[in-house]
């Protein structure tokens, strides 16, 4: 009698342990037939429709998710003396949302006529979602879990027809407890949104059967993301601080669980987004652009001239921190003055891109918008290069590696025409390394023409500098305020001297403030099929010198100051690339 006493036992341990491996808390396994129900995580709806995708159409794809946004809204206006911003409103296309799973899992197959049915964006692995079953209106079971594990409630009959319905916040944070079906509602804010999805399955007849069931969850908010694009002020954002400016913009809900419907909606408060609760936009591009989301559940009104205070924004230069000293600006609003009326499931874009304002010299159209740094290429070159100005900054009026010497990596001296540093880079009259700073297009090499107009300019000294780099230079003086970028004010030019042919020797660099030092900057301008023109900048002493228009060798080294293409538009600013969801 006691051994049978011990085998039930033994039995009933075992089973109760199988039910609990099964189902995540608990609540399942205490009834049923033997049939199951296995739950498990498709995706997140992206609003496309479910296609079988073949080979022809992933070009297509791939080029649609590449292709520029439809811009709602779009403005160039100062962030100030030193920075513009252009504002834009777009909606992101779900294509570009697509588009990283169809080449992944189209790269995946054998080759054949049919590639991969897609009709979401993965949830991240770990997310904390909840399942609530019901049958005839009756709750069945609460179900906790996380993304990437499917589970199994054990609990089922077989030939039932059970609803459900599921959510998540879209983060690790687990469920616990079992749901409130007396209080099915829940309060959603702009401060997160919610994944939400709910349906019906009727289990099969045949007993033990193990039943499929995909949750396909859709976002029960709008998304207003704010990205900040800070490639055309050639640094990294160090930290950030943004808020929405106007209370009720955003719109706070309470959600019904059970019909998946909103019973009330009421103004948000002001949402506050601090440096932690930004990502960086795409991996390549590192924190040089960064983006945040705000949520709103209101689809039914318009938002008018939503707005964004950026309370804070660092920025750090190239040559950060052995060089440069992070700059920070404060206090500064945006509007979005066309109206939007954001929809579930559907992502909006406001991008802030950053652009470096020049020193212009001249007026009208007799004008020359002079970049405030040298160019230097980043990298090897094309494709690889990243085109950029170093920064004007703090206690000296320039920047560079190293005293009197360079080499491919330091990317200062190029040939003319030349879109690489290399002693020996091939050149071409087509090519205008200036063209392919961020954003293309905006900055352009010099002409004759703006050379000479310097001479226009009254107010100008040649100094010798000393700071954290010594540096012999020829500037030329503004009036007005100054700013963290450009304490002086001064539109500079070092004297860096130049490259010899098919080496790395400088010529013409002296950093003492006796002597002669020399300074060599590129026309866009050619003299010959051999020379090409340059601004030529010679100081005798600390305090006097001259400058000219002149020509050497294009197969020399020079620095390039570029200038602004005067037709360039805000319209022709390209579309951020596919972001990294």
């Amino acid at each position: 009698m006691k051994q049978h006493l011990i085998l039930i036992y033994c039995l009933f341990f075992f089973c109760f342990s199988c039910s609990k491996e099964n189902d995540p808390d608990g609540t399942a396994g205490q009834h049923g037939d033997g049939t199951s129900i296995t739950f498990e995580i498709s995706g997140i709806d992206n609003g496309t429709q479910v296609v079988d995708v073949n080979r022809e159409q992933i070009s297509k794809i791939h080029a649609a998710s590449h292709s520029p946004q439809s811009i709602l809204y779009q403005k160039q206006e100062p962030f100030n003396e030193f920075c513009d911003a252009v504002v834009s409103l777009s909606e992101v296309p779900t294509n570009a949302q697509t588009s990283k799973k169809v080449l992944s899992a189209i790269g995946s197959r054998s080759t054949g006529e049919h590639g991969v049915k897609l009709s979401s964006t993965d949830m991240p692995i770990g997310r904390a979602y909840r399942v609530v079953l019901y049958e005839g209106g009756t709750q069945v079971a609460t179900l906790n879990a996380t993304s990437g594990t499917a589970f199994t409630f054990s609990g089922a009959f077989r030939n039932r027809v059970y609803t459900w319905f599921a959510y998540s916040y879209n983060n690790p944070v687990p469920f616990t407890g079992n749901f409130d079906d007396a209080n099915p509602n829940i309060s959603l804010s702009g401060n997160s949104g919610l994944l939400y999805a709910s349906g019906t399955i009727t289990t099969s007849n045949t007993l033990n059967y193990n039943n499929k069931l995909n949750i396909l969850f859709k976002e029960k908010s709008a998304i207003i993301e704010l990205v900040v694009d800070a490639r055309g002020m050639f640094g990294t954002i160090g930290d950030i601080q943004v808020s929405n400016m106007t209370t009720g913009q955003l719109k706070n809900g309470v959600l019904n669980l059970r019909t998946g419907n909103f019973v009330s909606y009421s103004n948000a408060p002001l949402v506050n987004r601090s440096n932690s609760d930004f990502v960086n936009h795409n991996t390549a591009l590192s924190d040089q652009v960064r983006r945040t989301n705000f949520y709103t559940v209101d689809a039914q009104n318009q938002i008018s001239n939503f707005k964004v205070n950026i309370s804070t924004l660092t920025l750090r230069g190239d040559l950060y921190p052995e060089w440069g000293d992070p700059i920070v600006f404060t206090n500064r609003e945006f509007t979005v003055a066309t109206p939007f009326t954001p929809q579930h499931n559907k992502r909006y874009r406001v991008t802030i891109t950053l652009i470096m304002t020049p020193k212009t010299i001249g007026s009208g159209t007799s004008r020359t918008e002079w970049a405030r740094g040298n160019l230097y290429v980043k990298g090897s070159g094309t494709p690889s290069a990243e085109y950029r100005m170093r920064f004007h900054a703090a206690s000296n009026a320039y920047r560079i590696v190293a005293s009197g010497s360079t080499s491919e990596a330091k990317g200062e001296y190029l040939n003319w025409r030349a879109l690489s540093s290399g002693a020996t880079a091939a050149s071409s009259g087509t090519n205008d390394p200036c063209a392919l700073v961020y954003p293309a297009g905006r900055w352009k090499m010099p002409t004759n023409t703006d050379i000479t107009r310097l001479s226009s300019h009254s107010s100008r000294q040649f100094r010798h500098y000393g700071g954290r780099e010594t540096i012999r230079l020829l500037r030329f003086n503004f009036s007005g305020s100054d700013n963290p970028y450009d304490p002086e004010n001064r539109l500079s030019f070092p004297l860096y001297g130049y490259r010899n042919v098919n080496s790395y020797a400088v010529t013409g660099y002296n950093i003492s403030s006796s002597g002669t030092a020399y300074g060599y900057y590129w026309s866009g301008d050619q003299s010959s099929s051999t020379n090409a023109y340059m601004l030529s900048i010679v100081s005798i002493g600390s305090t006097s010198g001259n400058f000219s228009l002149s020509s050497m060798a294009k197969n020399r080294g020079a620095n390039i100051k570029c200038v602004r293409d005067l037709n360039w538009t805000s319209a022709q600013l390209p579309a951020l690339p596919a972001a990294d969801y």
